[in-house]
C-alpha cells in the first residue's frame, strides 16, 4: 500500500469536523476500507491522531477496526496548513514536479513553505 497524502487530509479534516467531546466519524465512500484503516493506522503512528487500533486475529486482515478518538495539537498544525486548497494543490503540484515521491517530513516542510508563502510571509 502506497501513502496517498490526499487521503491523510481527508481523514484529518473529517477528524476536525467532530463536534467538541464527540469521536470523529470517518466516512469516506471513495476510498477502501482497508485503505482508511490503514491511513488511521499510519497517522496516529507519526501522532496526527489519536486512534485505537484493533487487529482482526483472523483471516488475511492485520486491522479489524481503526477507530478515530481524536486529532492530535501535530494533527491540528498539520491540517492548517494543508486546509487551504490553493495551498494543498500547489504543494502536490511542487513535489510532482521535482520528482514525485519525498518523505512525510520533507511534504510538512514544503507545505509550510507553500502556506507560508500564500500568506505572503516568505518570498
Amino acid at each position: 500500500m502506497k501513502l496517498d497524502m490526499d487521503l491523510v487530509r481527508a481523514i484529518l479534516l473529517q477528524a476536525e469536523a467532530a463536534p467538541p467531546n464527540q469521536f470523529p466519524k470517518i466516512e469516506l465512500p471513495e476510498y477502501p476500507e482497508d485503505a482508511i484503516t490503514e491511513h488511521i493506522q499510519l497517522l496516529a503512528e507519526r501522532g496526527l491522531l489519536d486512534a485505537a487500533i484493533a487487529p482482526s486475529g483472523f483471516g488475511s486482515k492485520r486491522i479489524a477496526t481503526a477507530f478515530v478518538r481524536r486529532l492530535t495539537w501535530q494533527g491540528h498544525e498539520f491540517l492548517q496548513n494543508a486546509k487551504n486548497e490553493q495551498v494543498w494543490e500547489r504543494t502536490k503540484r511542487f513535489i510532482k514536479d521535482k520528482g514525485g515521491t519525498v518523505s512525510f517530513e520533507l511534504f510538512k516542510d514544503v507545505l509550510m513553505r507553500i502556506a507560508s508563502q500564500h500568506l505572503g510571509l516568505s518570498p
